[in-house]
């Protein structure tokens, strides 16, 4: 987080000062995570006003993003690893999810060609991601790291293999799906954003936001259909 200088603010409308979030890509990153959308502005555009506290994209450049700062702090900060989390933000939480599933496939940026036409294809879904984590993942990662994974007995078609063994799944339908979600991009908000509850006698938090959303898909759960081994 950092606050805007004058000259960027009078540009974006906004007060000197005001907290955003400056985003650098890293060009030596190695891809490590299926992608569905590789640009996190149109997925931000497609969620902001749709679900609660979604950053808005300020400015989109090649070399660096500006959001808009969601005020609070993450969850790993207040609970650790192994530590049971609230009650109430875990019930925050499910009702963020449910938001979700809420959105519709019009609404998100468009999917890749070759995304499954039918929105409750388990199996086809699951046979798309493997396709992808090889595309995305593995073959740019081959020539640095397939010798390992050749020691450890990993072929380099282990993954076009599952695609192909994908058995039949589950019928479910598909929704917005949030594939990195954990207590470090999970933002609880401050003090200023909770409420008094008379009903409960407690304060209680506004819906938890998530402030990361590169890492999105649209999809289902998967689990084998019945019968299925």
């Amino acid at each position: 987080m950092t606050p805007l200088a004058e000259p960027v603010a009078r540009l974006l409308g906004r007060a000197a000062g005001t907290p955003v979030v400056v985003r650098i890509p890293r060009a030596e990153a190695l891809p490590v995570v299926i992608r569905t959308w590789r640009d996190e502005a149109e997925i931000l555009g497609a969620l902001h006003g749709v679900l609660p506290h979604v950053p808005e994209c300020l400015v989109k450049r090649e070399n660096a993003v500006i959001h808009s700062y969601v005020p609070g702090v993450p969850l790993s900060s207040l609970c650790g690893n192994g530590k049971p989390v609230d009650g109430l933000m875990l019930k925050a939480l499910a009702g963020l999810l449910a938001r979700m599933a809420q959105v519709r496939r019009e609404a998100l940026p468009p999917l890749p060609a070759d995304w499954p036409r039918n929105d409750k294809d388990g199996q086809a879904f699951l046979r798309t991601l493997a396709h992808l984590a090889d595309r995305q993942i593995r073959q740019p990662n081959w020539a640095a790291y397939g010798g390992l994974f050749a020691a450890l007995g990993v072929p380099g078609d282990a993954l076009t293999r599952l695609a192909g063994r994908v058995p039949a799944m589950a019928r479910r339908p598909y929704s917005l799906l949030h594939t990195d979600l954990h207590r470090d991009n999970v933002i609880v908000p401050t003090a200023a954003t909770r409420h008094w509850s008379a009903s409960t006698g407690n304060w209680r938090r506004t819906a938890i936001p998530c402030t990361t959303w590169p890492r999105t898909s649209y999809g289902c759960g998967t689990r084998p259909s019945s019968g299925t081994r």
